[in-house]
């Protein structure tokens, strides 16, 4: 089948760039929740940029298969390759695809994945297909799990001018009161990235909302400090 052609190619790539001392490293950073090869990410991308040059794209129904495969091992640079693959389709697909990207954010969770399948990802994908964003935020937060509330924070990420942000602040109040890092961090980031295009909207709603968590605030408002202090 063409999807373990693929597979085995990026696995032998990967195993001949391993490199043990990087693996062990990098496993450390994540906590030593995943294997490594120790491969880094450029030398990572340029493994698949060529492999796909030789072979050609997978058509989709070999991707999802190969996506399949990939998320199944070990090894961390596996979930990444099959980022950097389904990247190249994000702007191409049908709704009939976003459930296969959702279940992901479920599997081998981590913001390294997360962080790429919501925004990236749902968030793509969704800009596209808006109908169907209430239908997804609102089970990602109501499921309990942290990774699918942080998908509903960030999948509107990269939106900039498009971002609709009563929707942003309706989902980051219905958080307000979680100890969770990774949702109060996913607030602030969220928020961050929207000053960069809406300054004044962030700091109203900032300095409105005192109940916010002290991290969701330090992340709002860095960009724009950052750029106080440096006179900009």
């Amino acid at each position: 089948m063409e999807d373990l052609f693929y597979f085995h190619q990026l696995k032998a790539a990967f195993t001949e760039h391993a490199n043990a001392e990087k693996a062990a490293g990098m496993k450390a950073y994540m906590r030593n929740q995943f294997e490594f090869f120790g491969v880094d990410s450029t030398t990572r991308r340029s493994i698949v940029a060529e492999i796909l040059r030789k072979n050609g794209k997978p058509d989709l129904p070999v991707l999802i298969g190969l996506t399949g495969l990939l998320w199944s091992q070990p090894e961390r640079e596996m979930q990444y390759a099959a980022m950097d693959i389904n990247h190249y389709y994000l702007k191409k697909l049908i709704p009939a695809y976003l459930p296969i990207y959702e279940k992901l954010i479920s599997q081998k969770s981590w913001w390294d994945t997360v962080d790429w399948l919501a925004p990236r990802a749902m968030g793509t994908m969704l800009q596209r297909y808006p109908d169907l964003i209430p239908q997804y935020i609102e089970k990602w937060l109501n499921s309990g799990d942290i990774w699918y509330i942080r998908s509903a924070i960030l999948f509107q990420l990269h939106y900039k001018h498009d971002t609709d942000f009563e929707l942003l602040k309706s989902v980051i109040l219905r958080t307000v009161g979680s100890k969770e890092f990774f949702i109060n961090k996913a607030s602030g980031w969220a928020l961050r990235e929207y000053s960069k295009v809406n300054p004044d909207s962030v700091i109203q709603f900032v300095k409105s909302t005192p109940e916010l968590s002290n991290l969701t605030k330090t992340e709002a408002l860095k960009w724009l400090n950052n750029r106080k202090k440096a006179g900009k």
